[in-house]
């Protein structure tokens, strides 16, 4: 079925907003920002948050996710985070209601050792996510959060890589 271009259009612009929407989330996420960041998730009983941390399911999932249990506080000395997201890969639905998205993640951040002591770590994942227009708006529905690389700056990776599924199985 060869779609008209009303409908190319359409569907251009979702992957479009999609791919803003999920700036936005790495944006606020990486900035401290973590009330701006919830609010980029759907507001729909079967929103899901799946990381390395725990799973997060329904209304408030974002917010008890961000908020509540993995805020990044930006602004403590010697806190950095930088998590760019490459690669977009980006289907929209022939309905233009929902999209599925992947984007690779490389990262550096600090992490604050029990001593006090600040320690650099490499920190590369993968974002696999699934999206729904509410009233108008891209939201993100289902979010995983797969770790690549999560290592000590100095330290070795290899060994470390984990096999995860063909693109096909993200997309």
């Amino acid at each position: 079925m060869e779609l008209t271009l009303e409908q190319r259009l359409t569907r251009r612009e979702a992957r479009d907003e999609v791919q803003n929407l999920m700036g936005k989330y790495v944006f606020c996420r990486m900035g401290g920002d973590v009330e701006s960041a919830a609010s980029l998730f759907a507001e729909r009983d079967d929103v899901e948050i799946m990381m390395p941390m725990g799973v997060y399911t329904g209304k408030d999932a974002a917010r008890r996710c961000f908020v509540m249990d993995h805020g990044v506080d930006a602004s403590a000395p010697g806190a950095m985070t930088i998590h760019d997201i490459s690669t977009p890969v980006i289907e929209v639905a022939g309905d233009c209601r929902t999209a599925k998205g992947v984007w690779i993640s490389p990262g550096i951040a600090t992490a604050t050792l029990p001593n006090g002591k600040k320690k650099g770590l490499w920190a590369w994942l993968r974002y696999k996510c699934d999206f729904i227009c509410e009233n108008g708006a891209w939201k993100i529905w289902h979010m995983q959060y797969l770790k690549e690389i999560d290592r000590p700056c100095g330290s070795p990776w290899v060994g470390e890589r984990k096999t995860y599924e063909t693109i096909e199985a993200f997309a």
